[in-house]
């Protein structure tokens, strides 16, 4: 999926607009976690610039990556749209981390 398909390039400018208006943005860097399985649906975040991972514990331990997410990317929707915890979709545990390189997300609440 291109940045283009992605959350942010979907959206018009004056959606934009007032989505950096209410938004609040925050650094994160590797290997903070952005969100977790269990953590309160109270935001959803909007990737700027940078990738993370998302993740996956197993049985034996160690992480499964499910995907990447680059710039543009929305996460925490799901859990925030039903109303309970992040549980990052199929019963998964979803942790974004990284980013690399110069992460923005913005928080919206």
């Amino acid at each position: 999926m291109s940045s283009a398909d992605e959350f942010l390039g979907l959206l018009g400018d004056e959606d934009r607009a007032e989505l950096e208006r209410i938004g609040h943005r925050r650094q994160a860097d590797r290997p903070d976690v952005l969100l977790a399985r269990g953590d309160e649906a109270d935001r959803v975040l909007v990737l700027e610039a940078g990738r993370v991972k998302v993740t996956v514990p197993t049985a034996s331990g160690t992480d499964a990556v499910l995907t990447f997410r680059g710039p543009g990317a929305l996460l925490g929707e799901q859990a925030l749209v039903e109303g309970g915890p992040d549980a990052g979709g199929d019963g998964a545990q979803r942790t974004s981390q990284g980013p690399q390189g110069d992460p923005h997300p913005s928080g919206v609440p």
